[in-house]
């Protein structure tokens, strides 16, 4: 009997002011780019989570407010099926805040700001494949709001 894992997490899109530059970081484990963040613990709120993991992965203390999209993935296995629901947050940041060069999290092994209106980033980089989603809707959604 396959075991069925459910979770909460959630991730945030930081921004330099002005908008242009989105942080990233690099998930070490997987060898892939993707948003800050990760699972929530339990009794957390979800906000705190998303305030928490960007804390750890990249030192930043920024306040969470805009619940920007929720997505929901699932993965499935030989011994476990696994279903995950995503929310993600936005924040706008002046340029102040600095990045640890050694992130506290062992899985991150960088940091960077990458052009969020370069359309070829996702071409040279190798995102997890949902982030790259969260790319493409942080896009839309931003649109839409400006």
């Amino acid at each position: 009997m396959s075991r069925k894992v459910e979770a909460r997490s959630a991730r945030i899109g930081v921004f330099k002011a002005g908008g242009t530059s989105i942080l990233i970081v690099k998930n070490s484990k997987y060898d892939v780019w993707e948003l800050p963040g990760g699972t929530q613990e339990p009794q957390e709120p979800i906000n705190w989570t998303a305030r928490r993991e960007l804390r750890e992965e990249t030192g930043l203390e920024v306040s969470i407010r805009n619940l920007t999209f929720a997505g929901s993935t699932k993965y499935w296995g030989r011994k476990s099926s696994f279903h995950e629901c995503v929310l993600y947050y936005t924040q706008f940041m002046d340029t102040k805040g600095i990045l640890q060069q050694y992130p506290k999290d062992e899985n991150i092994s960088e940091t960077m700001w990458i052009d969020f209106y370069n359309s070829r980033i996702a071409e040279t980089m190798k995102f997890h494949p949902f982030s790259q989603f969260a790319l493409h809707m942080l896009h839309s959604k931003l649109k839409v709001n400006s």
